[in-house]
């Protein structure tokens, strides 16, 4: 789900005809979002694995 989430961000910047540093301030928030899931998911595959 949160790659559909950042994905949605990019589109948006890349839709627009300008962009300010606003439009950038939430994309380290939901790419960490990510990293975490992904993390999370390693986590759960690696207990699975043992």
């Amino acid at each position: 789900m949160r790659a559909h989430q950042f994905e949605g961000t990019l589109v948006q910047l890349r839709d627009k005809s300008s962009w300010s540093s606003e439009d950038f301030l939430s994309l380290p928030i939901v790419l960490n979002g990510l990293f975490d899931q992904i993390h999370q998911i390693e986590t759960i595959v690696a207990g699975i694995a043992n």
